[in-house]
């Protein structure tokens, strides 16, 4: 099998600063490593649970686990994987995700409460084969959210966790889970 040489990158996260970080992280691997790129869920730079719902084209949230979320609703339309807003992404992609969302970017601006839709979304993306990484503020969540059972949790998972929102860190594991699942080879150019 030939070696991967690129790897698109796309992030979900529900603050557009902390996009535009994720963005300023990929553009710095990309003058470290050839065949590194990004692409953007949405045009403005945020990231919900019904923009994730979309993208996967199916409600990424268990049936069994739905009644604890009271507010969660089924996906508006089928899209799929390959086709957002018209756009076509590369087969072969990694997703940086954060672990809080709202459901909807619109109750963000009310101030809603988040919920660990980021979880959801890199279990999604490990059932298909997807490298993925979560990037959060853990432990700016909250101690009393969660505790060591979270950790061990991605563990058990094998969900790479990046504490303290470290953009860089999240891309450089992305590259390793991208050379584990797909052999992504990550040239580096030299000098760098």
């Amino acid at each position: 099998m030939e070696p991967l040489k690129g790897l698109t990158i796309v992030v979900f996260d529900d603050n557009p600063e902390e996009t535009q970080k994720g963005i300023q992280a990929i553009e710095e691997a990309k003058k470290r490593y050839r065949g590194i790129s990004y692409w953007n869920l949405t045009t403005t730079l945020y990231t919900d649970l019904s923009n994730i719902q979309t993208f996967f084209g199916e409600e990424i949230v268990p049936d069994h686990l739905a009644p604890f979320f009271p507010n969660l609703s089924p996906i508006a339309d089928d899209n799929s994987v390959q086709d957002i807003d018209g756009r076509k992404l590369p087969n072969k992609f990694g997703i940086i995700t954060d672990l809080m969302m709202p459901l909807y970017n619109e109750e963000r601006l009310q101030d809603s409460t988040l919920e660990p839709w980021g979880l959801f979304a890199a279990i999604a993306a490990m059932k298909r084969g997807i490298p993925v990484v979560v990037c959060s503020d853990l432990p700016g969540h909250g101690e009393g959210w969660y505790g060591p059972w979270f950790l061990r949790l991605f563990r058990a998972l094998k969900i790479p966790l990046i504490p303290g929102k470290d953009w860089n860190k999240a891309v450089e594991q992305l590259i390793k889970e991208a050379h584990r699942l797909y052999g992504f080879q990550a040239d580096r150019i030299a000098g760098t």
